[in-house]
């Protein structure tokens, strides 16, 4: 076999594309993470089947596809012999990582977490987003008597991230996140204080993005309703790059995301198939040294030009003519988890494993790959305090820690006095 530089998973049924697919978009789009877990079976870091299968995979591709699909069948529950969807899928395996401890039930450590959740936390974890709520009320002639207004604390970005295509012409991308970000309606609202001689409040909330993770996944929901109650999907214009300062308020016109792979949904049209997960068939699309290959139920990869990629993730419509016809079926291709990585934050990334695994190497001049670590800080009086450190605000410099007691506060780390764990 010729020795391509990506390999897909030899799948001949079709039923197990969801799991194969997150195993590919794990293996090859979270090379941190698919690293740490190859250095852990290495070491029996964590005692665990599912790390020890997956990391000879990412390391070797073992080819023991049953082997592989059985243990997380059994340990995951993630039913490898039907039809499901990928991100549920994925989701639930990163979530199994994420919950794992060192060493086993006898062991000094069994109450620490792996460095699997730190290093999932640091590349894909890390974005933040609040929402801003105005309530204008209405007076008793009608017009506008006041305005509410609050703003919620930061919060974890949702991951993956969820965009409504809910139009059936063609847009781009970043029209459709910018949809997602505008304010929706909010019924039966109650604001602190609220007058009971008021009309009405019309309340709205408007989610607002404060930063992104280095590597930000996008779940493309072309099942949203559209404004009509139509469920006839469009087509979307997906770029090779996400422009930063047209999603963030930033003045930074320069940096950008890159699409580095992710997911095609391929759905059958047939009103004779009843069950919607029978119509359902997952492909993962991969960038790999500027080239993109479709790994489609095969180990060995089909070369895919980058402008038929993206023309594939934005959508080809049973109208069209369908690369993916059998047996006279029409089918529709169309992106269903994109995954892009800025590529200014490449660098911090291949830092991530070996600062997780080392608490001596610390690099104060890449602040943000601290976020995910484990350190104690020094308060008052010579106490000190454990937790961890969630994210970190480049205007201000400044790092949040969450306690292990729920307190979060935020510092200029290099000021306090900590010890990293």
């Amino acid at each position: 076999m010729e020795a391509w530089p990506v390999r897909g998973i030899a799948n001949p049924n079709g039923t197990s594309c969801h799991v194969g697919s997150a195993l590919l978009l794990l293996k090859y789009c979270l090379e941190p993470l698919a690293s740490q877990i190859v250095a852990d079976a290495a070491a029996n870091a964590v005692n665990d089947d599912v790390v020890h299968v997956v990391g000879q995979f990412v390391r070797h591709h073992d080819t023991n596809v049953k082997l592989l699909f059985d243990t997380l069948r059994s340990a995951v529950e993630i039913e490898a012999r039907d039809l499901g969807d990928v991100i549920t899928t994925f989701m639930k395996l990163i979530n199994y990582f994420c919950q794992l401890t060192k060493g086993d039930d006898d062991d000094e450590h069994r109450d620490t977490k792996s460095n699997l959740a730190s290093i999932w936390n640091q590349c894909c974890n890390a974005g933040k987003v609040h929402s801003v709520l105005l309530g204008n009320v209405k007076g008793e002639d009608g017009g506008n008597a006041a305005t509410h207004r609050k703003e919620t604390k930061p919060r974890c970005m949702p991951v993956p991230f969820r965009v409504n295509v809910s139009s059936r012409k063609q847009l781009s991308l970043i029209d459709m996140i910018r949809d997602t970000l505008q304010p929706q309606v909010v019924k039966d609202y109650v604001w602190e204080n609220q007058s009971n001689s008021c009309v009405e409040i019309q309340t709205s909330r408007t989610l607002v993005i404060d930063n992104l993770p280095p590597v930000w996944l996008l779940h493309i929901d072309w099942f949203a309703p559209s404004p009509d109650g139509e469920n006839d999907f469009g087509t979307l214009c997906v770029p090779s790059k996400l422009m930063t300062h047209r999603i963030l308020d930033t003045k930074d016109t320069s940096s950008y995301y890159e699409l580095i792979g992710g997911v095609l949904l391929s759905q059958v049209h047939d009103e004779e198939i009843t069950d919607e997960r029978d119509r359902r068939h997952y492909i993962p699309l991969i960038s790999k040294d500027s080239v993109w290959y479709m790994l489609d139920d095969d180990e060995e990869p089909q070369e895919v030009s980058e402008e038929r990629c993206l023309e594939l993730f934005g959508g080809v419509s049973h109208g069209e003519e369908s690369p993916f016809r059998d047996n006279g079926e029409t089918v529709s291709v169309r992106g269903y988890l994109l995954v892009y990585r800025d590529p200014s934050q490449c660098e911090k990334l291949s830092f991530v494993p070996d600062q997780v695994q080392n608490p001596t190497c610390i690099d104060w001049t890449l602040p943000v790959t601290f976020v995910g670590r484990r350190l104690r800080v020094q308060w008052a009086k010579g106490k000190r305090y454990d937790g961890v450190v969630t994210s970190y605000n480049e205007t201000t410099g400044k790092h949040q820690i969450r306690y292990d007691d729920g307190d979060v506060k935020e510092y200029v780390l290099w000021k306090k006095t900590i010890e990293w764990l």
